[in-house]
C-alpha cells in the first residue's frame, strides 16, 4: 500500500504534464500546413452544411447568436487576430532582417493586405444583401438600416461573413504562425531543409531573438489557442447557422484571398515582399 502510494505523481507533476501535453497538441494544430487547413476548412463547410439541412442539431449554447464567444470573439474576430499577429510579425521579423525597420514594414504589408481584403469583402457582401434584398413587412424602406431601425426584417443574400470572416482569420494565422518553428530552428544551427547549419546566427538576429523571444513565445501560444477558438467556432457556424450557398460564398473569398496574398502576392521574386518562408528559403542570416 505505502509502495502504491509513492509511486503515485505529485498533483503539481501531474498538471505540468497536462500542461506539456496542451502545448503540444496545440503547437501541432498551429503548424499543421495551410494546404492541409485548406481541405479541412472545405470539409468543415460541407459537412456541417449537410448536417445543417439535413440532420439540424438541437439548440445549443453554440446556436444562441448571443454566446460570449460569439459577442466577444468572433464579431471582433479580425481585430484579435490582426492585433496578436502584429505582435508576432514585427518581433520575428526584426530577427529574420536583423532589425531593418524597412525589411520589418515590407513583412507587416502581409498584414495590411489581408485587413484590406477583410474590410472590402466585408463590405462587398453588405452590398449584395442590400441590393438582392427587400424590407419584410413594409416596403418603402428601402435600405437594411432603416427597415431594422422601424422593426422589420430584411430579406436579401446573407453571405456568411462569419464562414468567411473565420475562415480567413484561420489561414492568416496558420502563414505567419510558422515562422515560429523557423527562428527556433535557425537558432539550434538548423537550416530550411532541416539540415546542421554551417555556421551560427548573426550576432544582430541572436541579439533581437533574445531581446523578443519571450514575447514571442507567448504570442505564438495565445495565438494558437486564439486558431483553436476560431475552428470551434467554424464547426459551430456552419453546423448551426446560413444556407449552404451562403456558406460556400463566404468560404470562396477567404480561399481566393489566402491564395492571393499568401501564394501569389508575397511569393513574387522582383518588386514585392516575400513571404517569412521564402524569405527564410533564400536568405543568409549568417551574413
Amino acid at each position: 500500500m505505502a509502495d502504491e502510494t509513492s509511486e503515485e505523481k505529485p498533483v503539481h507533476e501531474k498538471l505540468l504534464q497536462f500542461l506539456k501535453s496542451t502545448y503540444s497538441a496545440l503547437r501541432t494544430i498551429a503548424l499543421t500546413k495551410t494546404t492541409y487547413k485548406v481541405a479541412i476548412y472545405w470539409l468543415i463547410v460541407v459537412l456541417g452544411s449537410f448536417i445543417h439541412e439535413f440532420f439540424p442539431p438541437p439548440r445549443s449554447y453554440f446556436s444562441y447568436t448571443k454566446n460570449v464567444f460569439n459577442v466577444y470573439f468572433v464579431k471582433l474576430g479580425w481585430g484579435w487576430t490582426w492585433t496578436l499577429l502584429s505582435v508576432l510579425v514585427l518581433t520575428t521579423s526584426a530577427i529574420l532582417t536583423s532589425g531593418n525597420v524597412i525589411l520589418i514594414a515590407s513583412h507587416y504589408s502581409r498584414l495590411i493586405v489581408a485587413t484590406i481584403a477583410w474590410f472590402l469583402w466585408v463590405n462587398f457582401f453588405e452590398y449584395v444583401e442590400h441590393i438582392s434584398g427587400s424590407c419584410k413587412g413594409e416596403s418603402r424602406h428601402g435600405s437594411k438600416y432603416t427597415c431594422h431601425k422601424h422593426g422589420y426584417f430584411w430579406e436579401g443574400f446573407d453571405v456568411s461573413g462569419h464562414t468567411f470572416l473565420l475562415i480567413h482569420c484561420c489561414l492568416t494565422i496558420s502563414e505567419e504562425i510558422k515562422v515560429v518553428k523557423l527562428i527556433e530552428d535557425l537558432d539550434k544551427g538548423i537550416d530550411n531543409h532541416g539540415n546542421p547549419s554551417t555556421g551560427p546566427m548573426s550576432f544582430k538576429s541572436k541579439y533581437w531573438y533574445k531581446l523578443f523571444s519571450p514575447f514571442i513565445n507567448t504570442t505564438f501560444l495565445f495565438t494558437a489557442i486564439l486558431m483553436v477558438l476560431w475552428e470551434i467556432m467554424l464547426v459551430s457556424t456552419c453546423v448551426n447557422f446560413h444556407t449552404t450557398l451562403q456558406k460556400i460564398f463566404g468560404a470562396l473569398p477567404a480561399f481566393i484571398t489566402w491564395k492571393f496574398n499568401y501564394q501569389y502576392w508575397h511569393m513574387q521574386d522582383s518588386g514585392v515582399v516575400l513571404s517569412a518562408q521564402s524569405y527564410f528559403n533564400n536568405y543568409d542570416f549568417r551574413q
